[in-house]
């Protein structure tokens, strides 16, 4: 059976090749004797070309006429432009596809699946540059449009239904880096280098969830800080560490920051655990303010992180934090504008060619 599939879909994409490539060689793009360079001069005809492009259905051979430009001294076709592969051997179609996959997996998985999935060949660095660069056209058009909101030239529609209330998180996690990204800069490592750059992200969302007084609810273990206290101090604090890691997380609940550090320092520590107790107590008196969580919940807000936190994980974490990988800055930021736009349900690319990433991711 699979076998007959496999036999069956070949001939039927062999079928399409023949169909579309009857279409475009309807019109080879002959222009006359001559053509605008794009320039302001002349462009002279001097033959129709062939150039084989890459399809979701496979290899067709695009005939199109060639004209050349004195002044300028470079060729063109204006063929090109009209399937949209200007510059490229990829149309839109099948780049949009190869983008998709190499942000979802690493791009040597990305090839194949392509080909196991859907029949379609391409090198490990076709997919690579066809991701990035759609990513780099992805970021360039969202900063362009968050520009246009901002100097109020562009209103988008409010979504309907109207929430009635949006929360708006942000949280960092750090990428590995190629070496040159990284030099200069200081690191957590017991050599002070740096290996990683860190990425922002932010999470717009609604509530969804209540507890039983009606009040958005905190997702516990999004309380990091205070579950490092009671590892830290869990030799000292024995059998009564869930009791105190339960008091400690009350008092988060009803903002109660002196009351948490003041219990973390009545046990004496030394070394290791204690700088990782006084890194824990900075984090609470550095942000207090904002820990008010019983004001918040009185408000009515939802009160926690754990929502962007999945999202570090599921956005960063699982695509660019894999083992032997090394992100130059661009690269990285392209397939996270990809992942962002997959995770937004808004998974349209716009492809142009562009290389950033090495090639162990």
């Amino acid at each position: 059976m699979q076998a007959a599939e496999a036999v069956i879909r070949a001939g039927m994409l062999q079928a399409g090749c023949g169909i579309l490539g009857e279409l475009l060689a309807a019109d080879p793009g002959y222009r006359g004797p001559r053509a605008d360079c794009g320039n302001g001069h002349e462009a002279v005809f001097v033959a129709c070309r062939d150039k084989v492009i890459d399809t979701v259905l496979g290899p067709v051979a695009l005939r199109r006429a060639w004209y050349h430009c004195a002044r300028c001294k470079h060729g063109l076709a204006p063929r090109h432009a009209e399937p949209g592969v200007t510059g490229a051997s990829m149309p839109p179609g099948l780049a949009a596809m190869t983008s998709r996959a190499g942000a979802a997996v690493p791009f040597a998985s990305a090839a194949g699946l392509l080909e196991d999935l859907a029949g379609v060949r391409l090198t490990v660095k076709r997919v690579e540059r066809a991701a990035e660069a759609s990513g780099a056209a992805r970021a360039t058009a969202s900063r362009d449009r968050a520009r246009l909101i901002a100097g109020r030239k562009l209103v988008p529609l409010p979504p309907q239904p109207l929430p009635d209330k949006l929360y708006a998180v942000i949280d960092g996690t750090g990428v590995p880096v190629t070496g040159k990204e990284a030099e200069g800069r200081d690191g957590k490592g017991e050599d002070g280098r740096a290996r990683t750059r860190e990425v922002k992200l932010a999470v717009f969302f609604t509530r969804d969830k209540v507890n039983e007084e009606g009040y958005p609810v905190r997702d516990r273990a999004s309380s990091s800080y205070i579950a490092t206290f009671a590892r830290t101090l869990e030799f000292m604090l024995l059998d009564r560490k869930d009791e105190w890691l339960a008091a400690r997380l009350e008092d988060l609940d009803h903002g109660y920051i002196d009351g948490i550090c003041a219990a973390a320092r009545k046990y004496p520590l030394e070394g290791v655990k204690k700088d990782e107790a006084d890194k824990a107590l900075h984090y609470f008196e550095n942000n207090a303010p904002r820990m008010r969580y019983h004001w918040f919940r009185q408000c009515g807000p939802f009160v926690g992180s754990g929502v962007v936190e999945a999202g570090c994980k599921s956005v960063i974490g699982q695509r660019l934090k894999q083992a032997g990988m090394h992100w130059t800055v661009p690269g990285a930021d392209s397939i996270i504008a990809l992942r962002c736009a997959e995770a937004s349900s808004q998974p349209e690319a716009v492809c142009r060619n562009q290389h950033n990433q090495t090639a162990a991711a």
